[in-house]
């Protein structure tokens, strides 16, 4: 019916513009270099014609120059063909998009210094195409060198670019290049940044070149994209290797999905693992829909991490229908991005020495409600199936899907614990909700218990016999044998009614408490048939019980 509606109102619109004259207006004028590209109106935000006037316009534009191509000299040629036609046009040019390419280098001490107060780095402006220039400058090829690109929308002196080059100049004697190719990447065309891209990258890698041909070593060569700009990343590792060269690595943070989630695109238009010798990515706003989500939710690097399942981020209220607007009028704001922004504040948290985001591998990303939340993965076997996510993830051998939780507000590392809960085999069927709170270094920790039993689960059911667990996120290094050799719990039983209204049991027992950091420490309650009740009169009173590590 939609699909119906849609033809016919396309069909009425284009026959009203006709009539009147409108549909018919040129494209705006060109330079001789892209006079066959015909480029479409630009979509405006919340204008629903708009976004109907523009599928009509890039229709016609189609059908007037059939292939689209464009030469920008040194940077070759672009066309629209085969994958890609859904673009409907070619990169705007080098001279239009403007792109800035700001060297930062590390000034000691007093730099760092500054800017703990908010004094900003000075930086050089370089060109992609100045051998000269770029020898000149503050480049120094022996140390290793950071590449910055923001998405789409995005500046290369935006907060998130700052955020990451501050990190990156704090923690070490590097060369941060920021890449600013607002330019290109400005809305509200979100089509028009995609065919931007390519250009963008082809620039990109002629500048990583030049570095290379004054020594730098291509291995100590680190992109950083987020979203859009990691798929720029990835065809920038792309077009270097048709260079002769392979840079070391590429961080993919959230990377873009729309126009980028479709089946067979090549692998030299998009981020893929071949892009450079590692490729990691953190997934933080994926879906398993195309229209609910800003990044990819498929693994595309070395190794993927997904972080709360890779979709929404604890803390976050995005919506369903923020994502789908975006699909549709290419339009977003900042209340939409919430998930999507978090997998920078991930990785810049990361560039903190004392912060390790441990990650598992478990079964897949429709299990992991089942699975990795009930700590079913919480473990690394003999230590080499694990990674940690974020700058520390080529030390680390564990590959493919990686999982892990977070904290919900900042901070967001912290240490993952498992909790689990031992039913006694004489406990009556019920139906209900366990809460454990685990008291410890002057903090609360709660957990929310459940059986990973796929039919209890959905039904809220414990029966005797069970375990019931939870994965939750403590603040970082806060349980350990050393702080805290002992623990107590609090835990309350809230009963749910049952057919016909009737609560099947006010009580649960339980055999064993076991408590599990992410560095395999444990502690534990040993007591059968330990009643945790449930009773009006008492408010719904924790019971309180002490853990301690000798084993049950």
């Amino acid at each position: 019916m939609f699909v119906f509606s849609l033809s016919a109102a396309l069909i009425y619109l284009a026959a009203a513009r006709l009539a009147s004259g409108l549909l018919g207006e040129p494209p705006p004028a060109l330079s001789e270099e892209v006079a066959r590209v015909a480029m479409p109106p630009e979509v405006q935000p919340g204008n629903i014609r708009r976004v109907l006037d523009q599928v009509l316009s890039h229709m016609l534009f189609k059908h007037r120059s059939g292939r689209k191509s464009v030469c920008y000299g040194l940077l070759g040629c672009f066309h629209v063909s085969g994958k890609l036609a859904h673009l409907r046009s070619v990169p705007e040019s080098p001279e239009k998009l403007d792109t800035k390419f700001y060297l930062y280098t590390n000034g000691g001490p007093e730099t760092r210094e500054q800017r703990s107060i908010g004094v900003e780095d000075e930086a050089e402006m370089l060109d992609y195409f100045s051998y000269q220039k770029l020898s000149l400058s503050h480049f120094d090829p022996t140390k290793p060198t950071k590449i910055l690109l923001h998405g789409y929308k995005g500046r290369g002196d935006g907060t998130n670019a700052r955020r990451i080059r501050n990190a990156f100049l704090d923690r070490e004697n590097v060369n941060v290049f920021s890449v600013d190719w607002s330019n290109g990447a400005k809305g509200p065309n979100y089509l028009r940044a995609v065919a931007n891209a390519e250009l963008v990258a082809r620039q990109m890698a002629r500048l990583i070149v030049e570095m290379i041909a004054l020594g730098a070593n291509p291995k100590d060569i680190h992109i950083v994209g987020f979203s859009l700009g990691a798929q720029v990343a990835g065809m920038a590792g792309g077009e270097v290797q048709k260079m002769g060269f392979k840079i070391g690595r590429i961080t993919g943070l959230d990377p873009a999905s729309f126009t980028f989630e479709r089946a067979g695109l090549d692998a030299d238009k998009r981020l893929d693992l071949t892009d450079a010798e590692f490729v990691d990515v953190i997934h933080t706003d994926g879906s398993l829909i195309w229209s609910d989500g800003f990044g990819l939710l498929a693994p595309v690097g070395h190794v993927d991490f997904y972080p709360n399942g890779g979709q929404d981020q604890p803390g976050c209220k995005d919506s369903y229908v923020g994502a789908l607007t975006f699909q549709l009028t290419q339009n977003m704001n900042s209340t939409h991005l919430c998930s999507h922004a978090r997998a920078v504040d991930l990785f810049i948290e990361s560039l903190d020495p004392s912060c390790q985001f441990l990650a598992f591998p478990c079964p897949g990303l429709r299990q992991y409600g089942r699975d990795f939340t009930h700590g079913n993965c919480f473990t690394c076997g003999d230590g080499s199936s694990c990674g940690e996510m974020g700058i520390k993830a080529p030390q680390r051998s564990g590959r493919g899907a990686l999982y892990l939780a977070t904290r919900a507000t900042k901070p967001f590392c912290g240490q993952q614990i498992r909790t689990s809960v031992e039913i006694s085999p004489s406990s009556k069927l019920t139906r209900g909700t366990m809460y454990l709170q685990l008291h410890h270094s002057s903090t609360v920790t709660t957990f929310e218990l459940s059986s990973s039993r796929l039919g209890s689960q959905a039904l809220d059911m414990i029966s005797g016999g069970q375990e019931l667990s939870a994965i939750a996120v403590a603040n970082a290094h806060s349980i350990t044998s050393e702080k805290t050799p002992i623990l107590y719990a609090a835990l309350v039983f809230r009963p749910k009614t049952g057919p016909a209204g009737v609560i099947t049991s006010q009580q649960v027992m339980l055999d064993r408490i076991t408590v599990t950091n992410q560095d395999k420490q444990r502690w534990y309650f040993c007591g059968g048939n330990t009643t945790v009740k449930y009773s009006n009169t008492q408010k719904n009173k924790p019971l309180i019980l002490k853990l301690d590590q000798i084993r049950c």
